[in-house]
């Protein structure tokens, strides 16, 4: 693993989506909604970069965590 202060910040960020998502399959609303509250704009801002429309970027990420929580 590298030096890099960024690099270590985000290998932090995949551990701890891990673990919420062990929470989230066991059903666990309250730490499935943190996890939609720290991604859902990233998704937005992602789906928008490809469809070019902010409104059914909107509607492809809640679809995504729809999917997400009903699995």
């Amino acid at each position: 693993m590298s030096g890099d202060p960024s690099s270590s910040a985000v290998q932090e960020s995949v551990v701890a989506d891990a673990a919420i998502m062990g929470h989230v399959a066991r059903g666990d609303a309250d730490v499935y909604h943190q996890l939609v509250n720290r991604h859902l704009d990233g998704m937005v801002g992602f789906a928008q970069r490809i469809l070019q429309d902010h409104g059914e970027a909107e509607d492809v990420a809640q679809e995504c965590f729809l999917k997400l929580w009903q699995q």
